[in-house]
């Protein structure tokens, strides 16, 4: 091997051990280290962007944010892609997505993100639909907040969440407000 060579098969070897390597069910819409950009793929990644992330990974696949907002508490990022329709929460030290917030049109100031689940499941959605695909929630419960109206925000799995317009647990014709992918 010659220096080069080595340093090569280092940076191919600490590459993939710090990248998040694709859930079994997902390795197929993983290619060429890119995911499409217009999947949800439930507690792993959407917009093209995987729950593990770098600052600089995400940058690269979508530019610079319309604005970014740093929390002393905890020193995390937070990145906002309103016009994308989705946002990006960044964990300190290391820096790497934590989570990716999906919106449906006009919430919060966002477009609406376009993409979807495998199984079509997006922020266009009515939990009727959703809960056929992913089953009924593990828990749901309402609030009000005067800068997001009356939510009913939905656990279908650890990593896998959705706010629902309106207060109401048992509305099934509920629409979505947004879908939140975490680690």
């Amino acid at each position: 091997f010659s220096l080069q060579q080595d340093i090569e098969s280092n940076e191919v070897l600490r590459r993939a051990q710090t990248e998040a390597a694709p859930a079994a069910p997902y390795a197929a819409y993983y290619k060429a280290g890119r995911l499409r950009s217009d999947l949800i793929l439930e507690g792993f990644a959407a917009a093209g962007i995987r729950i593990g992330e770098t600052k600089s990974g995400v940058r690269d696949l979508h530019g610079a944010p319309n604005s970014e907002i740093h929390y002393d508490q905890d020193g995390s990022d937070y990145w906002v892609y309103n016009n994308k329709g989705f946002d990006v929460s960044f964990a300190a030290p290391e820096y790497r997505v934590k989570v990716i917030f999906l919106y449906a049109a006009k919430q919060e100031g966002h477009a609406e993100y376009v993409g979807s689940t495998p199984e079509g499941i997006g922020v266009f959605s009515r939990r009727r639909d959703i809960e056929q695909v992913f089953g009924k929630t593990l828990s749901i419960t309402s609030f009000s907040l005067k800068s997001l109206g009356d939510s009913a925000l939905a656990t279908y799995r650890d990593n896998f969440h959705i706010s629902y317009q309106g207060a109401r647990t048992d509305d099934m014709r509920a629409n979505v407000k947004s879908i939140v992918i975490k680690s």
